[in-house]
């Protein structure tokens, strides 16, 4: 309880940190791990795509709209428009 609220003893954190275990992300390469910044995510990410064999492949994708109202079609692509903005590079 005491981390959900952001205050944690030096016990709990020395508990947590008994849990990881020996060898750090080396140690454990097929596990999730919790990251608090993207640069950790991205930097993770970048290491494991470039163990990948191959080549890099794209995918194209397409939005289908399953609604017939030709109004409420246009509110739906207008909330997936909102939606994908910023998150789809193009």
């Amino acid at each position: 309880m005491r981390l959900r609220v952001g205050a944690p003893t030096d016990d709990d954190i020395d508990l947590l940190n008994l849990t990881w275990g020996a060898g750090g992300d080396d140690a454990w390469p097929d596990h999730q791990r919790l990251r608090s910044k993207n640069c950790e995510v991205d930097g993770v990410n970048d290491q494991r795509l470039s163990q990948l064999a191959g080549e890099p492949v794209s995918f194209k994708r397409v939005d289908a709209i399953n609604v017939e109202h030709a109004n409420r079609q246009a509110t739906v692509y207008t909330k997936l428009q909102q939606l994908a903005r910023g998150v789809i590079q193009e």
